[in-house]
């Protein structure tokens, strides 16, 4: 079983980094219910083994959207001032909340952020998002605490409908992620929800996932990525709903 669960493990990975560099979502989205629904893991311990791994999946995606010049530092600097504090409450607030309401929790999340994403417009490009950074940064970082998704199925989002172009929103969200994921992360390991063997062989995949997603998205017109973004958050929510019932 242990080299179908490595080769299983790699290919989670490496289409992980893919789809997490090409919507600035971090990753976690994927590797939750994966772990849980493919590797039967307790959702908790998906969870933190998620977070150490998005942290690495952001790293990468960052640098690869760094050489497209699309990365906003000004803008992610302000968000991340937020998201690290609010990674620190959401992940230790895992402690006390039962592990299916997080996973349900994620579902209606996706479900809200992909309905919008699909059905909304481009909006016109204006400074509101920086007066409102922090608060986007502390809310983003609380659901990615609680979560280990990284928070950029929220971040992205909320970027897009306060007029940030789609390629840079999603620059921008994995330069914060790199932020919360590690604080999630830190928080995790502390509370010994990590798997590090499972942490480790998906790391393996994830960089060059990752630096070949983020080519992608700049070569793909804005309003597909929004619209491809909308689709894809649906679906994760309809397959991890799917397993909750079933």
């Amino acid at each position: 079983m242990l080299p179908a669960y490595v080769i299983g493990m790699l290919v989670l990975a490496l289409f992980t980094g893919t789809m997490a560099a090409f919507f600035g979502i971090g990753g976690g989205s994927i590797i939750v219910p994966a772990l849980v629904i493919l590797f039967m893991f307790d959702p908790k311990v998906a969870v933190g083994t998620s977070a150490v791994c998005v942290a690495f999946t952001a790293i990468s995606s960052s640098i690869s959207h760094h050489r497209f010049g699309k990365v906003d530092w000004d803008l992610g600097t302000k968000i991340a001032m937020g998201a690290v504090p609010g990674a620190f409450i959401g992940a230790a607030l895992t402690a006390y909340i039962p592990s299916e309401f997080l996973l349900v929790l994620l579902s209606v999340m996706l479900i809200f952020s992909g309905m919008k994403l699909i059905t909304s417009g481009e909006r016109k490009e204006r400074d509101m998002h920086r007066k409102l950074a922090f608060f986007i940064g502390i809310s983003e970082g609380i659901i990615a605490g609680m979560l280990g998704i990284g928070g950029g199925i929220i971040l992205v989002p909320a970027l897009l409908f306060l007029g940030v172009s789609p390629h840079r929103a999603v620059a921008t969200s994995s330069l914060v992620i790199v932020f919360t994921a590690t604080m999630s992360a830190l928080t995790h390991t502390y509370l010994a929800h990590v798997d590090f063997l499972a942490a480790g062989i998906i790391i393996l995949g994830v960089i060059p996932g990752a630096r070949f997603g983020a080519a992608m998205a700049h070569r793909t017109k804005a309003e597909h990525l929004r619209a491809l973004l909308g689709i894809f958050l649906i679906v994760m929510a309809a397959i991890i709903l799917f397993d909750i019932v079933f």
